[in-house]
């Protein structure tokens, strides 16, 4: 997949096209290589490195460009959760089949994520010279005739330089003003206090609560502190499933049929205050179904139901180390 991708990026450069890339050093450590980087350049491509790793600790070492954003001509854009990597298209397993969510938009919320991008530039190297007035011309210059025609799209960005935590407030705000049904897919689940409250208080008001976790881990450590938070969960009355033909990776929202959320944000620790993220907030826009249709399927067709009565069944000792992890799990 990356190598696809990025030949046909470089044969866009050599048309003379505008191709800048950002990627995190960290997170491809022995998958993007310095043969691969330099090829790019030699394209003409501009590439991009969050956070190089060096010999020396830093304050922003735990910090990771994790947004994944796709911005063409300011017209196009995707986000979700999607990596270049085979995995994500179950070209190559790893941890059972991988599921994944993303989202395509056409119109005025592609410079959100154009504008979103350019910053993380400026963000890299201060020194990065950006006409930002050029790119936002090119953008609003652009003529959509989509078929939506009602409805609002949003794309907001997060990171440890936004002390306000949109993408937090955004998910606990959804959770509290629910009256019908709030589905929610996430591969991680190591919360705040505020928000676990804010699910529990839901569920116990009558509102239909439903979560779908992986049952095949990435990391086990990680599942392990994620499962510690099933009693609880379940005991308020929310639904809890595990994906079962393998990992699922997407971060999705939707309640009511009225408000959606796709983005790259986990419901972790990481995600809310480490990470660099960004998700696109739907509302009314009638998307929100697919979300919805999608959910349903997948508990239908794919998913194991926790039971309460069963899960307080098991073993002691995996209680007392799913106790211990939690007290961990913001370094997770």
């Amino acid at each position: 997949i990356a190598q696809e991708t990025f030949r046909i990026l470089k044969q866009k450069a050599k048309e003379g096209l505008d191709v800048k890339i950002i990627y995190d050093s960290y997170g491809c450590i022995g998958k993007f290589t310095k043969k691969m980087r330099e090829d790019l350049i030699e394209a003409g491509i501009e590439v991009y490195t969050f956070n190089p790793l060096t010999i020396f600790l830093n304050t922003y070492f735990n910090n990771r460009m994790h947004r994944k954003i796709v911005a063409i001509d300011g017209k196009v854009s995707y986000t979700g959760g999607f990596n270049l990597a085979d995995e994500y298209a179950n070209i190559k397993e790893k941890f059972g089949h991988w599921k994944d969510a993303g989202i395509r938009f056409e119109g005025d919320i592609s410079w959100n994520f154009s504008l979103m991008f350019l910053r993380d530039l400026r963000l890299i190297d201060r020194n990065v010279k950006i006409d930002f007035d050029k790119y936002k011309k090119i953008s609003l210059e652009q003529k959509i005739e989509t078929n939506i025609s009602k409805g609002v799209a949003v794309a907001l960005s997060d990171g440890p330089n936004n002390r306000k935590n949109p993408v937090e407030a955004v998910y606990m705000k959804i959770i509290d003003t629910a009256t019908d049904y709030v589905y929610i897919t996430t591969p991680y689940f190591a919360i705040s206090e505020e928000m676990l409250s804010s699910l529990l208080n839901s569920a116990r008001g009558g509102v239909d609560v439903r979560i779908i976790l992986p049952h095949i881990p990435d990391k086990k450590i990680v599942q392990m502190s994620t499962r510690s938070y099933y009693e609880v969960l379940l005991s308020a009355g929310i639904k809890v499933y595990e994906y079962k033909p393998g990992f699922i990776h997407s971060k999705t929202f939707v309640s009511d049929d009225k408000i959606g959320v796709v983005g790259s944000a986990n419901m972790d620790y990481r995600s809310m205050n480490l990470n660099y993220e960004c998700i696109s907030l739907i509302y009314d826009t009638g998307t929100e179904k697919d979300i919805k249709n999608d959910f349903i399927n997948m508990i239908e067709n794919s998913c194991i139901e926790v039971k309460l009565k069963d899960w307080i069944k098991r073993p002691f000792y995996k209680k007392i180390v799913e106790s211990l992890l939690t007290t961990f799990s913001t370094m997770f």
